[in-house]
């Protein structure tokens, strides 16, 4: 079942990837991070909610779920 349309988004910090999964965001992979190849990003599945969970993570705009 591979959906074509499906949208990704690289994560470079542990502690934002760690929020996302406990959130219930699914990690499609994890990749060498691209400027620091000793370190690893993770690559989420986007869905409708990613973004403004990002967001709210990094201090942006809060959202009501």
């Amino acid at each position: 079942m591979n959906d074509t349309k499906t949208k990704y988004y690289t994560v470079y910090n542990m502690k934002y990837a760690i929020e996302l999964k406990k959130m219930g965001h699914k990690v499609a992979e994890t990749v060498p991070n691209p400027q620091k190849p000793y370190l690893i990003s993770w690559v989420f599945e986007v869905d409708e909610t990613f973004h403004s969970d990002f967001m709210q993570l990094k201090g942006g705009a809060r959202n009501e779920r």
